[in-house]
Order: structure tokens, then C-alpha cells, then sequence
């Protein structure tokens, strides 16, 4: 009947290309200490508890990503704002940036 695979013939994956090797090595590379399977099936499910994990942690790291940024930014206002700056070359005291241009600078540095 031509070249195409009825769904029984698959049922024994070595019939559509796909060898038990691969499978074994694919087991053994998703947890390298645990004894290695032969059952495809529960192969296939280790590998979906994996991305399943993968993806929780992955969402996560997002979240820590934000949430360091905000920090940052934070920080990053802290610092500026309690940098003093010299009136002149020839003034011996320092003086704080006033709070109204601190403000405008702020404004513009993070539009």
C-alpha cells in the first residue's frame, strides 16, 4: 500500500525509524545517575516531567530577572542622588545635588 505506515506498524517504534537506543540514551541523559529503562513510554514521560520542570524554573528566573531590575533601579537612584558634587574648582566645601534637579535628571534618565 505505498510508502505510508499504518498507526498498528508504529506500535513497535523500531518499525518507524526510531531505534531503542535512542531512547536509552535519551533516559540516561535525563537523569545520569538513575538506572536506565528500556520502557519508551515511561521514557517519554521522564521527559515531560523534565520540561515541565524546565519551564517552572525557567518562569521563575524570569521573575527574579524583574524583580532584580527593579532593585537596580532603585539602587541605581540611591547612588545618584547621594553623590555630592562640587560648586566650583576652587570651593573647598561640597554641596548636594538640590532635590528639584535630582528630580529632573530622574525624569530624564529613566522616560
Amino acid at each position: 500500500m505505498g510508502s505510508s505506515i499504518m498507526f498498528s506498524e508504529c506500535l513497535n517504534f523500531e518499525d518507524c525509524g526510531v531505534s531503542l537506543l535512542r531512547f536509552v540514551e535519551l533516559s540516561s541523559t535525563l537523569e545520569p545517575g538513575r538506572s536506565v529503562t528500556t520502557d519508551k513510554l515511561a521514557i517519554i514521560g521522564d521527559v515531560i516531567r523534565v520540561l515541565n520542570q524546565l519551564k517552572s524554573e525557567s518562569q521563575e528566573c524570569k521573575e527574579m530577572n524583574e524583580k532584580l531590575l527593579e532593585e537596580i533601579k532603585t539602587f541605581r537612584i540611591i547612588e545618584f542622588s547621594s553623590v555630592p558634587v562640587t560648586v566650583s574648582s576652587d570651593a573647598a566645601e561640597k554641596q548636594s545635588i538640590p532635590l528639584v534637579a535630582l528630580k529632573c535628571i530622574l525624569e530624564l534618565l529613566f522616560e
